[in-house]
């Protein structure tokens, strides 16, 4: 039976670790992204289509071909935002190794990734910065950890109340040492 740990997160200890799971959350800075592209890819088009009219002095009954992108445009934007709203993201961590799997749209596995516990160090909450030093990849808060000498990310968008529990319920069960064990 799951629990609350933290805002978002559910978890629940297995015979050797923990699962998690973060529940979604729509993304208003990406739907606001993906509005203004829209805005401007329609506008840039209905300028083209008007400039285009001006030249040959016909008029055109039929669907511009521009309306043709800008719906195909809101639809990929729609299905961008459903996909965004259902990404449901799950945590796997025992001795042996951490499994994290990302299922989207309709519960399908976008992504899983397996890693070896002990090639794992320096676990860490990275929140967002506008410093391009500190910019995340997916320009929010996130869980950083280091796998040999690469930093892997996972939980974009986790608040920092939420990161503090898991990965207080992480070390429990590994401490993440600072440095790569030689």
């Amino acid at each position: 039976m799951l629990e609350t740990l933290a805002g978002r997160l559910k978890w629940e200890p297995t015979p050797s670790g923990i699962r998690v799971e973060m529940s979604p959350r729509l993304n208003t800075d990406l739907v606001r992204t993906f509005a203004v592209r829209a805005y401007f890819i329609s506008l840039y088009f209905a300028l083209l289509q008007n400039f285009f009219n001006h030249i040959d002095h016909r008029p055109h009954s039929r669907l511009p071909w521009w309306g043709v992108f800008l719906g195909y445009g809101t639809f990929i934007l729609v299905l961008r935002c459903l996909d965004t709203a259902t990404t449901h993201k799950t945590l796997v961590l025992d001795p042996s190794g951490l499994t994290i799997k990302v299922r989207s749209l309709f519960g399908a596995v976008s992504s899983k990734w397996d890693y070896a516990i002990a090639e794992l160090h320096n676990l860490r909450f990275v929140a967002y910065s506008k410093r391009a030093s500190v910019r995340n990849e997916d320009l929010q808060n996130e869980i950083q950890v280091d796998k040999d000498y690469d930093t892997r990310s996972f939980f974009a968008g986790i608040t920092e109340e939420e990161a503090s529990a898991l990965i207080a319920r992480m070390m429990e069960i590994y401490p993440f040492p600072k440095y790569l064990p030689s």
